[in-house]
């Protein structure tokens, strides 16, 4: 018996100065820098979007533009002296479309953005747009944000996310819960009218979404 408790007791030690070290090293690696001059970057963020086909710009333009331009996201980043850039990448017929929304909801809370920058798509390869984006933030010096077509954002999510990161040489990621295309249909007209309100908290737009969750909401998020 004193062998058994032993041996998980030393199972025990190893795991937690395990978990330590791991710590340590996010730490001490990631989040810090012995030179912190080389990742500081001027306040440019470029939101980058991959988007075609109707279903999808529908959305794009009902659920994750709106919710983007919550008090607590892009303006609030624009108040701290954030220059804001859209690279938006989309079949050639839906180019002006994109812009027109962006700059009208841009207009609504005027704000000033840095640029729209469009571009036509060939084919239907997101990779490949995706590295020659990040190329495109590489080479301005840029911090990224990835924004799909058919997210819905938390009012502050973008801020904090942002402001979580800025300067720690990190990518930082945040698993997503998922809602039923099929529920969404029902009360799509609702969840738009909420969004126009501007004002909504997280908890209050989680309360809307809840019922319509997918029946693996969190799981694929984590297992893949």
């Amino acid at each position: 018996m004193k062998t058994i408790f032993m041996n998980q007791l030393k199972y025990y030690i190893k795991r937690y100065l395990f978990i330590n070290r791991i710590k340590k090293f996010f730490k001490s690696r990631i989040f810090t820098s012995k030179n912190r001059n080389e990742f500081i970057k001027s306040r440019h963020l470029v939101f980058y979007c991959c988007v075609w086909g109707d279903e999808y710009l529908n959305d794009f333009f009902d659920f994750s533009i709106p919710s983007l331009f919550q008090s607590e996201n892009i303006p609030a980043l624009e108040s701290l002296n954030f220059k804001i850039s859209f690279n938006i990448y989309s079949e050639k017929k839906s180019l002006n479309k994109i812009r027109k929304k962006i700059e009208d909801k841009a207009k609504s809370h005027n704000l000033k953005l840095e640029c729209i920058q469009l571009n036509s798509i060939e084919s239907k390869n997101i990779a490949y747009y995706f590295i020659d984006n990040m190329k495109y933030c590489l080479s301005k010096h840029t911090y990224c944000f990835l924004i799909n077509p058919d997210f819905i954002y938390g009012n502050g999510i973008v801020k904090n996310s942002i402001m979580l990161s800025e300067n720690k040489n990190c990518t930082l990621a945040l698993p997503h819960p998922r809602i039923s295309r099929e529920k969404l249909k029902l009360k799509r007209g609702q969840i738009i009218k909420f969004l126009e309100n501007e004002k909504f908290s997280s908890k209050s737009l989680v309360d809307l979404l809840t019922p319509l969750s997918h029946k693996k909401c969190f799981l694929d998020a984590f297992d893949n």
